[in-house]
């Protein structure tokens, strides 16, 4: 009895420690690059936690996206091939720091070892489109809605790109298609009502 016990309360406090360095991403990738510190995913995860934390926590945007950053780049650092995964989730924080150029050469890159990858060809599409570049733009962005044609935020993006090309026509289509998809989205409600629709 006394030796099952005090099993029992090693391996409960075992456990309470354990739930501790799991608590949240942020402290169980730290802990795990403490652990690993030659792996290249902890930051990986770590930059895609920080990234999180930015879209959620406005009043600490900058210093989370200026932490993602910094993440992703000690991963490239230790592993430069390129991972289509983590090198997308870059290349969208890139566009979130308004480095659009640096970020459509990232995310063409992406597309050019995932090419079904829908969200990568959304963010390539939103990337040039800001760099100036609207052809190739509108070219990714109808990519994106071709592999997936019920990724409404491909449509909204491809929407956008198109009515910024004064392709009215071609944003109308797409604006409606979002709302076949997500029929109370209002953005795209004003959208089509500025647009005579």
């Amino acid at each position: 009895g006394a030796v099952a016990l005090s099993a029992v309360l090693l391996l409960g406090g075992l456990t309470y420690r354990q739930t501790g360095f799991w608590k949240d991403s942020e402290t169980l990738w730290s802990r795990n690059l403490a652990a690993a510190p030659e792996s290249v995913m902890p930051h990986y995860m770590l930059g895609g936690a920080h990234y999180l934390e930015a879209q959620l926590s406005p009043e600490r945007r900058a210093e989370e996206l200026a932490l993602a950053r910094a993440e992703y780049e000690r991963g490239l650092e230790k592993s430069p091939r390129l991972n289509p995964l983590f090198h997308g989730m870059y290349g969208a924080l890139l566009i979130d720091l308004r480095e659009h150029r640096k970020a459509a050469e990232l995310l063409a890159r992406v597309v050019e070892v995932a090419p079904e990858d829908a969200i990568a060809f959304t963010n390539l599409g939103v990337a040039l489109r800001e760099s100036g570049r609207p052809g190739p733009a509108a070219a990714a962005g109808l990519r994106a809605v071709e592999l997936d044609p019920g990724y409404a935020k491909g449509w909204m993006q491809l929407a956008v790109t198109r009515e910024r090309a004064g392709n009215r026509e071609g944003a109308v289509e797409a604006y409606q298609r979002l709302l076949e998809i997500w029929p109370r989205y209002g953005p795209a409600k004003r959208k089509l009502a500025e647009l005579g629709q």
